[in-house]
């Protein structure tokens, strides 16, 4: 049987519908912001994600960095929607509450008609992705019935893009997935993943930068896939 919203749980004083560890929160972020966020997308040069092939494959991103100057104004602006979520979330479970967990990125992606990324996958499925526990996505603009889906295998649930709306899911192979097409129009998301980290977390990075001592982290912007298929890091 498959599963749709009406089949989620909801919670008293809260806005949260959570089913098979995915939750969501439906037209969270405002239609203001998604759409600035939209024009900032087309006015920037977006790169090929990784695994792009034409087939599997095919769609453009760009990232937010927390700690870079220039992108912490528009960094903020999302990431005040989206932490609140993602604590209401971890907080449901008592493994979550106390784990210490950061958002250094936000990739914000453009996907075409006919493109997107359409293998089933999950997000922690390699040695440079083990720090990854949750997966967030906001979505930019509404889609039509039946295109630019996020499905997910095992829930059998599929995730109608609507502006505004906030998921949160575990990165692990239980909630394995994949972005079905867009067929009429563009779609937009931004997404990114909670990681653990050291004591001291992701401002490491930025205390180390300031100091002049060289720090290399390796995440989905740091990374490119080689002909062969094999993930390395990007030099620095």
């Amino acid at each position: 049987m498959t599963a749709n919203i009406q089949d989620f749980v909801t919670f008293p004083y809260s806005d949260m519908k959570l089913k098979d560890f995915i939750g969501i929160w439906e037209k969270k972020v405002p239609d203001e912001l998604c759409d600035r966020t939209i024009d900032y997308i087309e006015s920037q040069p977006l790169d090929k994600n990784i695994g792009n092939d034409n087939a599997l494959r095919e769609d453009r991103s760009t990232f937010l960095i927390e700690t870079k100057q220039e992108h912490k104004e528009r960094f903020k602006e999302l990431d005040d929607y989206l932490t609140p979520a993602a604590t209401e979330y971890a907080n449901t479970w008592g493994a979550l509450k106390g784990a210490f967990l950061t958002n250094p990125e936000i990739k914000l992606q453009k996907t075409l008609p006919c493109q997107g990324y359409h293998v089933w996958h999950c997000e922690r499925n390699a040695m440079q992705f083990v720090m990854r526990e949750l997966v967030w996505t906001i979505y930019l603009n509404d889609m039509p019935d039946g295109e630019g889906e996020t499905e997910f295998l095992f829930q059998k649930y599929r995730h109608k893009p609507q502006k505004g709306d906030i998921v949160i899911f575990p990165a692990s192979f239980t909630h394995t997935h994949r972005g079905n097409p867009p067929y009429t129009k563009s779609k937009y998301i931004a997404t990114g993943w909670y990681l653990y980290t050291p004591p001291g977390g992701i401002h490491m990075q930025e205390t180390a930068e300031k100091a002049g001592i060289p720090v290399t982290t390796l995440t989905d912007r740091d990374c490119y896939t080689t002909p062969g298929g094999v993930i390395q890091e990007k030099d620095v």
